[in-house]
């Protein structure tokens, strides 16, 4: 079983690929077999910071979504931390 750094580490890693312009090979490998979705999708989640938080293939963001709306107008989730500090 991968450690918690590891998992972490490779979630990062291939959060940062959304971000950038040039990536290794395997990069939009992933990105056309679905297993990593792509800066367009991603950038969704930035523009709204309110859905979409499986940043990394989006696969689970519909149900994901759900719960937070529904946490949110039971009012067990604010914005707080949600919109970055300027």
């Amino acid at each position: 079983m991968p450690n918690v750094l590891t998992t972490d580490t490779f979630a990062q890693y291939f959060h940062g690929s959304l971000h950038r312009l040039e990536n290794p090979w395997f990069i939009p490998v992933l990105r056309k077999a679905g297993l990593l979705m792509s800066p367009v999708a991603h950038q969704i989640h930035h523009d709204t910071l309110q859905r979409d938080f499986a940043t990394n293939c989006g696969w689970s963001n519909p149900v994901i979504n759900r719960l937070f709306i529904s946490l949110r107008a039971q009012g067990m989730l604010d914005d707080a931390g949600l919109t970055p500090a300027e």
